[in-house]
């Protein structure tokens, strides 16, 4: 187990129609940053979820083409192959105030959303491929 300390705390305000993974992976790459955590909240014109099966080991995703409330916004920016790499999930509520949750991936796009960016100033955050899972996990 390593320790990581937070180098400093940032804001993220995305809007106009933007896509929070793309948006998020623009940031991080733009700062040169590789090891954070991010929480946020909004409002989006349209979402998009994933939800992995774990004995497929296959992605699948969920559109919801109509306003929704974005409740929690959470993840990390990562290092993969020399690559940034921003993994997250998402829980949001419709106008009839169902609550759907998944992964985030692309096709999320913004209205208005908060986000806080805690980047860390030693350590690192490394994905490797796991085979077992079939997912990419932190590195010891």
């Amino acid at each position: 187990m390593s320790q990581l300390q937070i180098a400093g705390v940032y804001r993220l305000v995305i809007r106009s129609d933007k896509d929070i993974l793309e948006s998020l992976l623009a940031w991080a790459n733009e700062n040169q940053v590789t090891a954070a955590r991010f929480k946020g909240s909004g409002m989006l014109k349209s979402a998009t979820m994933g939800f992995f099966h774990q004995v497929e080991k296959e992605l699948t995703t969920l559109r919801v083409n109509k306003p929704v409330e974005l409740i929690n916004l959470t993840g990390d920016i990562s290092e993969k192959s020399g690559l940034t790499e921003v993994t997250g999930k998402i829980t949001i509520a419709d106008p009839e105030h169902k609550v759907m949750g998944g992964g985030l991936v692309k096709g999320n796009k913004a209205f208005s959303v908060e986000v806080f960016i805690d980047v860390f100033e030693n350590g690192s955050l490394k994905r490797v491929f796991e085979s077992q899972t079939g997912l990419s996990t932190w590195a010891e």
